[in-house]
């Protein structure tokens, strides 16, 4: 599962489902928590995708910089095991 968690913390909830919906995303997004972000994922700049897989272990780390598709598939079968 893919989740986008917004690193403004000032984004409401009706901004981020119109960002998702402009965009096209089909994936939750999710309103700022520091405890989630900076404190549990160590995120500390926006465009930052982390891959925890199902025992809520942090396996993969990305910073900031987009990712093709291919990178993302290599991401999701490492995070399932395929």
């Amino acid at each position: 599962m893919i989740l986008g968690v917004s690193y403004d913390a000032l984004a409401t909830e009706s901004e981020l489902r119109n960002y998702a919906n402009n965009r096209g995303l089909s994936f939750p997004l999710a309103l700022y928590d520091r405890s989630v972000v900076r404190d549990a994922f160590r995120v500390t700049t926006q465009s930052s995708a982390v891959g925890i897989d199902a025992n809520g272990t942090i396996q993969l780390r990305k910073g900031f910089g987009g990712m093709n598709t291919s990178q993302w598939q290599e991401w999701v079968d490492t995070l399932t095991g395929s």
